[in-house]
């Protein structure tokens, strides 16, 4: 791959302590253990959403994952690290489920505060990144679309996206396991919208307060 790896800048949480080799180790024996956690764990533990009246209005976001699997066996999956300066939409219902913060459980509106000229919008501290991954056998041009247009996924449920105040990246891998044909290979990629869709709202859904950043449960509950 041109690009091997991404990461998220997620300073504004937390403190500045650097990993040692006990935090490695311990990082590798979770990556190789069956005990698959989401929200506010690994790369997702300082994400934040929502920030475009800046971090004291932020919503506390983190990764997510999503898969499906057809009758062939073809599985398509996704990672999804939430770090987003935009809003989370939840698709289904066309409804805001992670904005700017207003009153005690309530949201902003995303659409007046971007429209205001005198708002302020940090340019150093989000990105989403995300992996779609299938166990198909795909050639490369296949992949390198698959990760294009799971981009949709974004699209649909963040907003604003893409702005240059984000870093987004959606990397595509094939395992190369099963054959299929041209109407499948389209299926792979219509789904890999869905499952990163999926994995953004279970980013969002199962992150918890830190920091003094509310999850979205803690917010709507005040």
């Amino acid at each position: 791959p041109i690009v091997p790896a991404a990461i998220i800048f997620d300073l504004n949480i937390g403190d500045n302590s650097y990993p040692d080799y006990e935090a490695g180790k311990n990082a590798v024996e979770m990556a190789l253990s069956k005990n698959i956690a989401i929200g506010s764990v690994g790369a997702g533990t300082g994400a934040t959403v929502a920030k475009i009246a800046g971090m004291e209005r932020a919503i506390k976001s983190g990764i997510g994952m999503s898969s499906i699997t057809f009758d062939s066996g073809v599985i398509v999956s996704a990672i999804v690290v939430v770090n987003a300066l935009g809003c989370v939409r939840d698709i289904n219902t066309g409804k805001i489920v992670a904005g700017v913060r207003g009153e005690v459980g309530e949201f902003l509106d995303e659409n007046m505060l971007i429209a205001t000229p005198n708002n302020s919008i940090d340019n150093g501290s989000n990105t989403t990144l995300g992996i779609v991954v299938t166990n198909a056998k795909l050639e490369k041009t296949k992949v390198n679309r698959l990760a294009t247009v799971a981009h949709d996924g974004l699209a649909s449920s963040i907003w604003p996206v893409h702005t240059r105040s984000d870093g987004d990246v959606i990397f595509g891998l094939a395992t190369q396991e099963i054959d299929v044909s041209e109407s499948n290979a389209f299926k792979i990629e219509a789904f890999a919208v869905k499952v990163v869709e999926r994995a953004i709202l279970n980013a969002i859904y199962n992150s918890k307060s830190l920091s003094g950043v509310p999850s979205v449960q803690d917010w709507l509950q005040k």
